[in-house]
């Protein structure tokens, strides 16, 4: 009797509820039954159970019940194979030397591995491997719960070009595809078979429609998207130090990743977008917006968003002991090109961060006397630039901060133009007709800034 393990339901035959009636045989010899086609699926599990019959009467007692599953599906091609003594497609060990080959099937239910090793394959005319069914060996697999994999031992009998056929077999004796890997011994280096392209390229359609341009932001180059461990670390802070007889400067500038602020700091910078003295940012798209909480460094072909981070501290040398004050800003700058003009535009914004300062530093005091000034300059170092540098137009904003305690944005924006000069007019490659212009800091972010700052008023 043969059932459906999962639904307890029998199968059908022609005597019905899951019977089938083998021949009769001695006693002592093995009876075998006939399964009627299309009843048992491929994956699927089955039990069965048996009972004697003498022609006369029925054994009292049915057997326990056993259960099979279907298996008539081949595994596919082994997912890899490798070997460290001999690496696929690339000169290996001396002859003779023995090397372990390690097979993973990638698959659950390969009980077996089958290989052999022979001379490459080296025609050109699509097939791999031999086709004989000589020199077959089999080893078994062991599972990790994911994919069944085996190694075996091979080595080379003399010098040239050699390969493993490998292939899985299942638990039905169910044998897949081959895998063929190539290696070779120390002698030869030209270790793959030919290669061989046989493409049937499609008409052109000369009146179809132009593809969309593909321009999707991605990390800016060279400024602060270092990969390391799966994590984006910030670049290296750039430090300017400066010193009189009565104060000591320092400048950091630090290029980021990404720019981190609150949800009211964001709040800020939109209440900045009402301002008539704020211009409009350069890049429109969403990905350099600038009122958003979190703003990573990206560029694209023609335009790049870049956040720096830029502290100021100043030590005041004739206190006792020496007072030390302390300023950070968010720095978030924007360069766009025109691939249609030549055209050149940058803009900037700078946000005062209103963070508590670690003690023993302080906050700048309020007034004339705790004025943190800055001078920036937008940069365009190239003889293709229509000049150097510019002064910022940061339409009625003020440019210095009276202390920690004034918070107020400003925004700014400068032109520059390229005169058409390229590394080398008489050539044809994209190189000779470009000119290499490192524009405001889109590759020299220690170059946004020169800075004054007005020492604060001396205190007892």
């Amino acid at each position: 009797m043969a059932y459906d393990a999962a639904t307890n339901k029998p199968i059908t035959t022609p005597a019905g509820g899951g019977l089938i009636v083998s021949e009769f045989v001695k006693p002592g010899e093995w009876a075998s039954v006939k399964v009627p086609a299309g009843q048992l699926v491929d994956g699927k599990t089955y039990k069965f159970r048996t009972n004697a019959y003498d022609g006369t009467h029925c054994n009292l007692n049915f057997s326990p019940w056993r259960e099979f599953v279907v298996a008539t599906t081949a595994p596919g091609v082994p997912k890899s194979v490798v070997s460290e003594t001999y690496p696929e497609n690339l000169p290996g060990g001396a002859v003779g030397e023995r090397g372990r080959f390690d097979v993973d099937t990638g698959v659950d239910d390969a009980r077996d591995v089958e290989y052999r090793i022979g001379p490459a394959d080296t025609d050109d005319d699509g097939n791999s491997g031999n086709t004989s069914t000589e020199g077959w060996q089999r080893t078994p697999t062991t599972n990790n719960g994911f994919a069944a994999k085996t190694s075996f031992y091979a080595a080379p009998a003399e010098d040239g070009n050699h390969q493993a056929e490998v292939r899985s077999v299942d638990r039905a004796d169910n044998t897949g595809a081959t895998r063929v890997y190539g290696f070779a011994s120390p002698r030869r280096t030209d270790t793959g078979r030919a290669k061989k392209i046989d493409i049937d390229l499609p008409k052109p359609n000369i009146g179809a429609t132009a593809p969309g341009s593909h321009d999707e932001p991605q990390p800016a180059w060279d400024w602060a998207t270092v990969q390391q461990n799966d994590m984006v670390r910030d670049g290296r802070p750039q430090v300017y130090r400066s010193t009189g007889p009565k104060s000591r400067s320092t400048v950091t500038l630090t290029p980021l990743a990404e720019l981190k602020r609150s949800p009211e700091e964001a709040a800020s910078a939109r209440r900045q977008l009402r301002l008539p003295e704020y211009p409009d940012p350069i890049i429109k798209g969403a990905w350099c917006d600038q009122t958003l909480v979190n703003i990573k460094a990206q560029m694209t072909r023609t335009e790049e968003c870049l956040p720096t981070q830029v502290t100021f501290e100043v030590t005041d040398l004739a206190s006792q002991p020496p007072k030390v004050y302390q300023q950070m800003f968010d720095v978030l700058y924007m360069l766009k090109t025109d691939p249609e003009s030549n055209k050149i535009k940058t803009w900037m914004q700078i946000d005062p961060r209103d963070w508590s300062i670690p003690a023993p530093k302080l906050p700048f005091p309020g007034g004339a006397n705790g004025m943190i000034l800055l001078d920036v300059q937008s940069w365009c170092q190239s003889d293709g630039c229509d000049k150097q540098a510019q002064d910022w137009d940061f339409y009625g904003g003020r440019s210095r901060w009276s202390g920690n305690q004034d918070q107020h944005i400003i925004t700014g924006a400068a032109d520059f133009e390229w005169n058409g000069g390229v590394n080398n007019p008489s050539g044809s490659k994209d190189k000779d007709l470009s000119r290499d212009s490192r524009c405001g800091g889109g590759w020299t972010g220690v170059r946004l800034f020169r800075v004054s700052l007005i020492r604060p008023a001396r205190t007892r």
